[in-house]
């Protein structure tokens, strides 16, 4: 679906002023926006009326094992929450693509359903005309806050102010993402942790492939290649328990 979204604006950026006036434009954009929230609130109202409602029969292991202090969920349900971290109110959540709720409306679902960025310097900064499609921005518009950001600063300023403590390594787990480029500038931030290990679960080697192949895009090919094949490395691949 992002794909899609993304070629229809490129249609419309690309040659647009022969077969269109600024007003239709303006119309079409106003429809594409309007059809936008009227698809993701529907899709807010399906998870909290059937997904939410579902009983879990079986955990996943790999999750059971782990100590988990923080939460930073791509997803907009309570999962974790709620089958796993029932209980322990010490682990702190932050939704960052906005949670569903049955309570919410059009107008206030927080729900963020986007693009990446697509263009590149300067037309990134100065073409800014279909920017409500794209994921940053919804994140900002829709205030689904920035939690992690804290998490990140607060470990930064302890070992500032205590130069001579132990540094804790920062243990950081991505499961169930395929670490798509509309997330890239969150998950660049938390890979270069300075105190991070970046353990990154994959179900099947065809998902291994794309998301070595989305690290490339978000990291670069040569700070992949240090982070992975270093003697101590910063990012470790690790194939899901079968269940």
């Amino acid at each position: 679906m992002e794909e899609h979204i993304k070629n229809v604006i490129c249609y419309f950026r690309e040659g647009a002023e022969d077969r269109l006036s600024i007003t239709d434009v303006a119309l079409i954009k106003k429809r594409m926006i309007n059809d936008l929230n009227r698809l993701t609130r529907s899709y807010e109202l399906y998870i909290t009326s059937f997904i939410e409602e579902q009983d879990i029969d079986k955990r996943v292991q790999d999750i059971d094992e782990l100590s988990i202090d923080r939460v930073l969920s791509f997803n907009y349900s309570d999962t974790y929450e709620k089958w796993y971290g029932m209980g322990n109110t010490n682990i702190e959540y932050d939704y960052i693509h906005g949670k569903a709720s049955l309570e919410n409306d059009i107008d206030t679902c927080n729900m963020v359903l986007g693009i990446e960025e697509y263009l590149e310097e300067p037309e990134r900064t100065n073409d800014n005309y279909f920017i409500e499609f794209k994921k940053f921005y919804q994140r900002i518009y829709k205030q689904t806050g920035s939690n992690y950001l804290s998490w990140i600063e607060a470990n930064n300023a302890f070992y500032e102010a205590n130069q001579k403590a132990k540094p804790t390594k920062i243990n950081i787990y991505f499961y169930g993402h395929s670490l798509a480029v509309t997330d890239g500038d969150i998950i660049a931030r938390l890979i270069r942790h300075k105190y991070a290990t970046t353990t990154i679960y994959y179900h099947s080697k065809k998902a291994l492939r794309d998301q070595i192949a989305n690290l490339v895009k978000i990291l670069g090919e040569e700070e992949l290649i240090q982070r992975t094949g270093d003697y101590r490395p910063s990012i470790i691949f690790k194939p899901c328990k079968e269940e």
